[in-house]
């Protein structure tokens, strides 16, 4: 095995320790993606959201109005501040909400509200476009 191959190797398994720890601590979430599960794991606490059923199509979580919220979680990009890319494969949400998480795990919210408002801000056809971009307005969260 190569020096490389082992740095790899060593990675993978931390990875996949943290996974299933964090299946131990928390197991009503896969973890299977880490940053997208932390992201949700996040938005469920803070913004006191009922997790939706695994599977469910088009949104992750309800709020205490029955309203529909899908999340979506970005690494932050010091590069990009001002806007984050998402992609939306269905419109079977009442509201969006968009954290970024930085390599220390802090998060900070770049966008909650209506999940019309950012489908139909692309280029071209909705439909056919499933990336959007979010512009930030941030709350930043430790």
């Amino acid at each position: 095995m190569t020096s490389e191959e082992k740095k790899v190797r060593e990675i993978i398994s931390s990875y996949t320790s943290a996974a299933a720890r964090l299946r131990e601590i928390v197991p009503s979430f896969n973890w299977s993606n880490m940053l997208g599960d932390y992201g949700e794991y996040v938005c469920v606490n803070h913004y006191g959201l009922s997790l939706a059923k695994a599977g469910t199509k088009g949104f992750d979580a309800t709020d205490r109005k029955g309203k529909r919220v899908q999340i979506k979680t970005v690494k932050l990009n010091p590069r990009r501040k001002n806007q984050s890319s998402i992609k939306l494969s269905s419109k079977n949400a009442d509201h969006l909400l968009v954290i970024g998480v930085s390599d220390d795990a802090s998060w900070e919210e770049i966008y909650y509200g209506p999940f019309d408002k950012i489908w139909r801000s692309s280029y071209g056809r909705p439909e056919n476009n499933l990336y959007r971009q979010v512009k930030k307005h941030t709350t930043k969260y430790a």
